[in-house]
């Protein structure tokens, strides 16, 4: 009796055993196959992986990764769901699931989702982050701005990161990441010199008159506005900036 507990048990672990291996052999395999860019074929390796383990998360990814060369992300739903349902809590799955759902055009179904991880992850601002986010890929901004409201509504508060995301990413869509960096870096380089009392209130002189200089140039010269505005908030930038020095010696002499 002993003897057949011990080659049944000997069995079960070698059929683990050569289960762990095929699913650890099978990830590097779908990713060389997407390495070399045989996109399809690598979809099949990463759809096999996960007919196993629903629930893989290295695999979901690769398989989000190959199917949007071949235009086909929206064809990853049926494995979103089945994720889904073995493990309702990973956040790495909703994201899959929201940038799935985006794809497929389904906003309705991008807002179950948020909810469904809004729900599983009480308190967390990320399932509100992503839903915005999601919305924003389908160029749908009234879409965004309902997740943030409906985030602040329900936490009570959003943090400034989901505030800052969501506004550079619009902004970012309307007048291009060159405009969008400087007129973030620039005032607070320029003003950094001066008394802190005063740089938000320099920081948004700055930006307010190198836009309307920059816009006047550009209709002027008929030269591209985003270009003209960054070179004037520069030009600003530097005159502002050494006119601080002799504040800075000034504050120095009195404070000591």
């Amino acid at each position: 009796m002993s003897r057949l507990r011990v080659t049944a048990l000997s069995l079960l672990l070698l059929s683990a055993a050569g289960s762990a291996l095929a699913q650890q052999s099978g990830i590097p395999r779908a990713f060389e196959l997407e390495r070399r860019g045989e996109y399809a074929g690598a979809a099949a390796a990463y759809r096999t992986l996960l007919a196993a383990q629903p629930a893989d998360l290295a695999a979901l990814l690769g398989l989000e990764r190959v199917l949007l060369p071949l235009n086909q992300s929206a064809a990853i739903l049926p494995q979103v769901r089945a994720a889904l349902a073995a493990d309702a809590t990973n956040p790495g799955i909703y994201g899959v699931a929201l940038r799935a759902w985006a794809a497929a055009d389904q906003p309705d179904s991008i807002r179950a989702t948020a909810e469904r991880w809004a729900a599983a992850a009480p308190g967390d601002e990320t399932p509100y982050r992503e839903w915005g986010a999601a919305a924003l890929t389908r160029r749908d901004r009234p879409g965004a701005l309902e997740a943030f409201r409906v985030g602040r509504e329900r936490l009570g508060r959003l943090g400034f990161y989901v505030v800052f995301a969501v506004m550079v990413t619009m902004s970012v869509q309307l007048v291009g990441v060159y405009l969008v960096f400087t007129t973030l870096i620039v005032p607070a380089v320029a003003t950094y010199r001066h008394a802190p009392r005063g740089q938000l209130a320099l920081g948004l002189a700055l930006g307010v008159a190198s836009y309307l200089v920059g816009l006047a140039v550009s209709v002027l010269t008929d030269l591209p506005s985003s270009a003209v505005i960054v070179w004037c908030m520069a030009l600003l930038a530097i005159v502002l900036h050494l006119t601080a020095r002799n504040g800075i010696v000034q504050a120095g002499s009195t404070a000591s």
